[in-house]
């Protein structure tokens, strides 16, 4: 589990998104965007968040022992309080109840997901995973702090792409168009090509928190 973390806003070019977390008995996410000229940023069911242009989407995700995804359940509308409640779901078991926060303004908006987990659950990974089309960023790049990883315009044969431990990730399209984000502290990152297992899309998955939950 990792400390508390603070969010910290800098000017940038392009497409910027701050992200602080908080993980103990319970987790918190906090995204900030500023989309490029032309870009919007769409938040469907407060759940996931998607560049519509770009055709990049991310969500909170919570991976099975077998790398099948946990379900997401509710958040169709937001409450009163402008808030979308939803779980995250084993079956027919609760892990943990989420409460999505979206604030948006002209090119920007503000994300926020509040963990609540119900029960102890031992997972393979609880990440921010994001999917970047191949036909958009096949021949691009990422770079997870100082290390640079080419994003292949076709499938090698191997997923694997790399991986770091950084605080600052840029992703570049083929055209050069980049959107990067910060973290407040280090973080695990990596991205594989899921052209392996019929997908159409490179994953790119922020960790969050450790594979072990605990109830709080």
């Amino acid at each position: 589990m990792t400390k508390n973390e603070s969010m910290k806003q800098t000017a940038c070019a392009g497409w910027h998104i701050f992200v602080k977390k908080a993980l103990a008995f319970a987790a918190s996410v906090a995204c900030a965007f500023g989309a490029w000229a032309g870009e919007t940023v769409s938040a469907g069911f407060g759940r996931d968040v998607a560049l519509k242009g770009a055709g990049v989407t991310f969500s909170p995700t919570l991976f099975k022992k077998d790398w099948n995804r946990c379900q997401l359940k509710g958040g169709w509308t937001p409450g009163n309080d402008g808030a979308y409640g939803f779980s995250i779901l084993d079956g027919d078991d609760k892990i943990a109840g989420v409460r999505a926060t979206v604030e948006g303004q002209e090119r920007r908006a503000v994300l926020a997901w509040d963990f609540s987990v119900r029960r102890d659950y031992s997972s393979a990974a609880f990440c921010i995973a994001l999917s970047l089309p191949t036909s958009r960023f096949g021949g691009g790049e990422v770079r997870f702090g100082k290390r640079k990883f080419v994003l292949p315009v076709t499938f090698g044969g191997e997923p694997w792409i790399g991986n770091a431990t950084c605080r600052e990730v840029r992703v570049s399209d083929s055209k050069g168009e980049v959107f990067s984000f910060t973290l407040a502290e280090d973080a695990s990152v990596m991205v594989q090509d899921d052209r392996k297992w019929g997908g159409q899309h490179f994953a790119l998955r922020v960790g969050i928190g450790g594979s072990q939950l605990k109830a709080g």
